[in-house]
């Protein structure tokens, strides 16, 4: 007996206010009990059909502003980590691709003071230059750059002009060409500058 009437005074399991659910679609919203105006899962009122809908346009709207912040941040992670790639592998390119040295020779056939000076003038450019290496015993890959004779010279008022010649050639006796040109005899380097530009295209036709 004590067991029936507990049976019949027993609350019964009311499913539309009780029951919270957060499965998102407005049939999960309407069994809630959406209060009108307040949060999702207030029970304290039901709305009405218009409430839920703008509640789940909200809710909508939310999750696609998230979404949109979310695909934008991998978006931008993705396009950094592309660029970061493309420098360090055109660093590591530049690093790898070491700018080539040309064996170098400077022969003189004169022996006047200006033909030496001519020649120890050029030898400090090509030491100074980037693209040469001063070389002896013509060593495969060497360009030879030979002033053949005396330099010519001729006053000019209280200075005195000097006129060059120089062959530029391979180890193997192959002919690259030749520069020729002149400068003041206080300005030597102006002549040994212009003789290291033509040897550097004169190094191209080294096979």
């Amino acid at each position: 007996m004590g067991l029936w009437v507990s049976a019949i005074t027993q609350p019964k399991f009311r499913l539309g206010a009780d029951y919270r659910s957060t499965v998102p679609n407005k049939r999960a919203y309407r069994r809630s009990g959406i209060r009108r105006g307040g949060r999702f899962g207030d029970l304290s009122g039901l709305a009405t059909n218009q409430d839920l809908a703008s509640n789940f346009a909200r809710f909508q709207t939310t999750m696609r502003v998230r979404l949109d912040m979310t695909a934008k941040s991998c978006g931008h992670k993705f396009v950094f980590r592309i660029l970061l790639f493309s420098v360090l592998f055109c660093l590591g390119q530049g690093a790898s691709a070491s700018p080539k040295i040309t064996l170098v020779e400077v022969w003189c056939g004169g022996d006047d003071g200006l033909t030496t000076k001519l020649r120890d003038t050029l030898e400090n450019a090509f030491k100074s230059s980037s693209d040469f290496r001063l070389s002896a015993g013509e060593k495969p890959g060497t360009l030879t750059v030979t002033i053949p004779s005396n330099v010519e010279w001729k006053l000019v008022g209280k200075r005195t002009q000097v006129f060059y010649t120089v062959k530029f050639a391979s180890a193997d006796n192959q002919h690259l060409g030749s520069s020729a040109g002149s400068c003041w005899e206080d300005s030597l380097s102006k002549c040994a500058s212009k003789i290291v530009k033509d040897a550097k295209t004169a190094a191209l036709k080294i096979h």
